[in-house]
């Protein structure tokens, strides 16, 4: 849930200046700047969601790894040494 709301985030931000950008420095018209803006805010709100929720599972695996080894440790204490 928290990779998709940054996700969205991102994908805003990014929408949002390449809108700027779009009708600043390239004097894009209005209907090609909306679009410029819209495609890039999905396109990099998505590639964001997905590093987001990569590196959110890898956290996750590593906590469950440290904590079934701290179960093993717990369960059989001649492993601990």
């Amino acid at each position: 849930m928290d990779a998709r709301r940054d996700g969205i985030f991102a994908g805003l931000s990014s929408g949002l200046v390449s809108a700027i950008l779009g009708s600043r420095l390239f004097r894009l018209n209005r209907n090609a700047t909306i679009l410029c803006a819209a495609v890039t805010g999905v396109v990099s709100g998505y590639q964001f969601t997905q590093g987001f929720l990569a590196a959110n599972i890898a956290r996750l695996e590593q906590e469950k790894a440290r904590l079934d080894k701290l179960a093993a440790e717990q369960a059989d204490p001649t492993t601990a040494l």
